[in-house]
């Protein structure tokens, strides 16, 4: 069997086992890193803001070496905001739904980033950009204390009174940008890094290889579950 031949086969189980069409599952494979790579240009990000917002920005500074479209704005009329130029893959409603989360956040009086403006979502080209105000860090304290605090926060979000505003599927950690919602969106991503690589995995790898394809496969997506609004890494999720 070709390389090709074996490529076709892998999408069409990719396909039947997403639920996709073959067309669509090829994009999903072929697709992957164009949308999970995304840097965009610090100058046409400033350019932008201040067409957009009116303000009088002089530097963008990537503040991640993984998500490399988080910039720290420095201006010359005011304090420092946060920009996020999310991947194009990622719907404009995921930007639209971080936003709804701070707004709700901040009428809890809840500590966090608060908006920058109030129409805190525009568009860059194909991505969705969201602006924070910066938060000056300070120094965590050490050992107990610190889980102490972070407990203590965490306690908080987990009570706070729910509302419609913050009721969006989460969950997902959004490796993949098209990838986001439920825990088994993850699942997902999971299956299309492993088979968009496939072809790759040398003969003595395959056992093992076929081994955590199906341990992702079995995994319980936790569908039914009792929901709330939790912590997630750089983006709220519910």
């Amino acid at each position: 069997m070709t390389k090709d031949a074996s490529f076709k086969k892998v999408v069409r189980r990719h396909a039947e086992e997403t639920g996709q069409r073959y067309t669509e599952a090829l994009t999903d494979l072929e697709g992957l890193g164009a949308r999970m790579h995304h840097e965009p240009a610090p100058e046409r990000l400033l350019a932008h803001l201040r067409d957009r917002y009116g303000i009088d920005p002089v530097a963008a500074a990537k503040l991640s070496v993984h998500k490399t479209y988080v910039f720290r704005i420095d201006r010359n009329d005011g304090g420092p905001w946060i920009a996020r130029a999310f991947p194009p893959a990622r719907p404009r409603s995921g930007a639209e739904g971080d936003a709804a989360i701070l707004k709700f956040l901040e009428r809890q009086d809840y500590p966090a980033e608060r908006l920058a403006v109030d129409d805190a979502v525009s568009d860059l080209g194909d991505s969705a950009v969201l602006v924070t105000r910066f938060v000056e860090g300070v120094q965590l304290p050490h050992g107990a204390a610190k889980f102490a605090m972070m407990g203590e926060l965490l306690g908080r979000l987990h009570t706070l009174p729910f509302d419609d505003s913050v009721a969006r599927p989460g969950g997902a950690s959004g490796e993949d940008p098209s990838r986001e919602g439920a825990p088994r969106q993850d699942l997902l991503a999971a299956l299309s890094f492993l088979d968009a690589v496939d072809t790759k995995v040398a003969a003595a790898d395959r056992e093992r290889f076929e081994q955590l394809r199906d341990q992702v496969r079995s995994v319980d997506d936790g569908h039914g579950l009792p929901e709330g609004l939790l912590h997630g890494v750089d983006r709220r999720r519910r």
